[in-house]
């Protein structure tokens, strides 16, 4: 049986015991330094979504969380715990191809 990591979201921790920060606390610190997402974003030449992706951890942009971490005065694995999250991966077969509605054996 494989184990289930899940976030506590009451204490901030994996169950690895990794602390991070929620985004709205990465928001908040940016805004606490004089800085916006819109205008990280702009500095960045990057788009609002960009920065939204990376805040709430669903892009992996290096350069973006080197920025963040500067501003909000973190290193960037105290904003960002790594866990060892299990990749999901697409069973090969498994969805239909260019949009076929045909049924899956």
């Amino acid at each position: 049986m494989k184990a289930r990591l899940r976030f506590d979201h009451s204490t901030q921790t994996w169950a690895t015991g990794m602390t991070g920060m929620h985004p709205e606390e990465i928001k908040a610190a940016m805004r606490m330094a004089g800085t916006t997402s819109a205008m990280l974003a702009d500095e960045l030449g990057i788009s609002n979504a960009t920065i939204s992706l990376v805040i709430h951890n669903r892009a992996g942009s290096a350069r973006v969380k080197a920025r963040i971490a500067k501003i909000v005065g973190k290193p960037v694995a105290a904003i960002w715990p790594v866990a060892n999250r299990p990749k999901l991966q697409r069973i090969k077969g498994s969805a239909p191809k260019n949009g076929s509605k045909r049924a899956l054996a």
